[in-house]
């Protein structure tokens, strides 16, 4: 009847109704534990009850859910204004919505407006995932978005075939997208069958409000250079996260990804251009294409591009052009492990001195020798504060070879992520009695904590100056956030740190959690402090 969802805690309740009278529904929702905040309501054909069947079910749900999940009941069965009413029953507790994969398209656009008119003005994230929307004109789509409440902020509308529209519809449509939309998924549309001058017109119409934009899995290989170049000068300048993962880009050549690269607007400070197979590129080419991404960016992501397919020398030169306005450079699932500790030492010797923040998660570096791991260890700018190892199988070396390999992390580095591999590799450690005093923190994964709670305690005879541990889920997310504060000193406590006291952070996360309905909070991000605007995000996502 339910799922234990990893991210930050949040338990998922899965309710598949029996029969749709009073009665009947009364019993089913009341199997619902108050623990749960997510509803899923998928598979109930709820397309195929009644009128009064569907409002009946929408107002059993209990008001401390905050999300709900209706996919696969074919609603677009149902008619416009009779939604709007069943909508109209859902508790204000809830904020996200997902109405994917209910043949949604079938509806007009009239239809479809009335329908999403109904849509309680609390969701902020509304989900309307293959959909087949590409079945309606421009015109009735745009009369659709511009019923989409205000208070939406998160506009998922992956895998509509909007590719199918041609330039003057889609531009049409999204004209009309609420100016309160701050991230907009576009994933998995196949853009790059509308001609590249349509496209770019139809980026001029995407709203300024949008702060995030994910063209994922558009097949964008298929443009050239030069039409990207064309495309991405039309990405609105509110843009700061651009996700292009997933776009087969290294189809392209070093001169093509270079002109494309040059004309993504200066205001995107994060781009993500992982799983494009640019290990199809040579060095030189990949030199070229960095070389010409904004100084502007602060947070590159390259994982997934078999970049270990490289040599030293290759991946030496591509780093050598990241620019330096990159202080977090993610290089996750790259193979690196292919490379020897030579090939990795002039490699990582060419990152820029800016990067403070350097992620090699799931690069199999634990199949290099302890002695070759040091020697690339020791390249690392020293200008790096944060280093993430996790998933690397290093808890398989030895303790002599363990101690070989952190013995050469350089002093800079305070904190260090060692994921699911930290009670092995801590274990042995402790027991050569390796100290790393400049290490204050340290991330681990909290289902291997939890299964090796009594090894925590190594954790401060390894780390001396350990002042602070992060729990972290299988999504990447602080596994404690939003949770009572005095789980997390519980945790501190075990992980040997004295006088552990819950932080001011896991304080203002567990009053977020507690108070994501309330209007302050889902309306004015701008009132919370900057500091806390990331964790604050991933958690009113959940």
């Amino acid at each position: 009847m339910f799922q234990i969802g990893e991210h930050n805690m949040i338990l998922i309740y899965k309710l598949t109704l029996t029969k749709l009278t009073e009665d009947e529904l009364k019993k089913d929702f009341a199997t619902i534990p108050s623990w749960a905040t997510h509803l899923d309501l998928s598979n109930n054909r709820l397309g195929e009850t009644s009128n009064e069947e569907l409002i009946r079910v929408f107002a059993k749900i209990p008001g401390w859910i905050s999300h709900i999940k209706l996919r696969f009941n074919n609603l677009g069965q149902k008619n416009g204004k009779d939604l709007a009413k069943a909508f109209a029953k859902i508790p204000i507790s809830v904020t996200t919505l997902d109405l994917g994969s209910n043949q949604l398209g079938k509806k007009s656009g009239e239809e479809l407006a009335n329908a999403f008119a109904g849509i309680p003005t609390s969701v902020t994230r509304l989900i309307l995932s293959q959909n087949e929307l590409y079945k309606r004109t421009g015109g009735e789509l745009a009369t659709a978005f511009a019923k989409i409440p205000s208070s939406v902020t998160h506009l998922v509308l992956v895998n509509n075939g909007l590719g199918e529209k041609n330039g003057k519809e889609l531009a049409t449509a999204f004209a009309n997208i609420p100016s309160s939309v701050t991230t907009l998924d576009l994933a998995l549309n196949d853009l790059s069958k509308i001609k590249s001058t349509e496209l770019a017109v139809i980026f001029t119409k995407i709203p300024t409000s949008v702060t995030q934009l994910d063209l994922s899995h558009n097949n964008l290989n298929k443009k050239s250079g030069k039409n990207l170049a064309k495309i991405f000068a039309n990405i609105p300048t509110s843009v700061t996260n651009l996700n292009l993962s997933c776009n087969e880009l290294g189809k392209k050549s070093g001169k093509g990804l270079a002109a494309a690269f040059a004309k993504i607007p200066t205001s995107v400070t994060d781009l993500n251009i992982e799983d494009n197979d640019l290990d199809n590129r040579t060095g030189k080419e990949l030199a070229m294409a960095f070389a010409h991404i904004p100084a502007f960016v602060n947070t590159l992501r390259l994982g997934d591009n078999n970049l270990g397919n490289k040599s030293g020398e290759e991946l030496a030169e591509i780093f050598a052009k990241i620019p330096l306005s990159v202080t977090s450079l993610d290089l996750r699932y790259n193979e690196l492990g292919k490379r020897n500790g030579k090939e990795l030492a002039i490699a990582f010797a060419k990152i820029p001195s800016s990067v403070t923040n350097l992620n090699l998660k799931f690069n199999h570096l634990g199949k290099i020798t302890g002695e070759e791991l040091a020697m690339a260890f020791a390249n690392i700018p020293t200008n790096v504060d944060s280093l993430v190892l996790a998933n690397n199988e290093l808890g398989a070396k030895s303790g002599e070879e363990l101690a070989k390999i952190f013995s050469k992390i350089p002093a800079s580095i305070t904190s260090l992520n060692m994921g699911n591999d930290w009670f092995a590799v801590i274990e042995k450690l402790s027991q050569q009695k390796m100290v790393l005093s400049t290490i204050t923190h340290v991330v681990i994964d909290y289902s291997s904590a939890q299964e090796h709670s009594a090894k925590l305690k190594l954790l401060a005879t390894v780390f001396p100056n350990l002042n602070k541990v992060t729990f972290m889920d299988i999504h990447g997310n602080n596994a404690l956030a939003g949770q009572n504060p005095i789980e997390e000193a519980k945790w501190l406590k075990l992980c040997g740190i004295k006088n552990s006291v819950p932080s001011l952070l896991s304080q203002a996360l567990f009053f977020v959690a507690k108070n994501k309905e309330h209007r302050s909070i889902q309306d004015y991000p701008s009132l919370l402090p900057k500091e806390l605007t990331d964790s604050i995000s991933s958690l009113l996502k959940c």
